[in-house]
């Protein structure tokens, strides 16, 4: 089964030098619930994001 969601928000903060760590709020379509998906990140020698984000990092609630 397909979910589909739309992005409410999303937030980024530093942890640690090259470490971050992200949350976004989605809300889905069907029900209208509100959800929070967290992860970690990997960011560049200037604090930005990489591209790349790998799904292993992602906690599902």
């Amino acid at each position: 089964m397909t979910k589909t969601y739309t992005i409410q928000t999303v937030a980024h903060t530093a942890v640690s030098p090259g470490k971050g760590s992200i949350t976004w709020q989605l809300q889905d379509k069907a029900d209208g619930r509100v959800r929070k998906v967290s992860g970690v990140t990997d960011l560049t020698g200037t604090g930005r994001l990489n591209r790349h984000i790998p799904s292993t990092c992602v906690k599902r609630r």
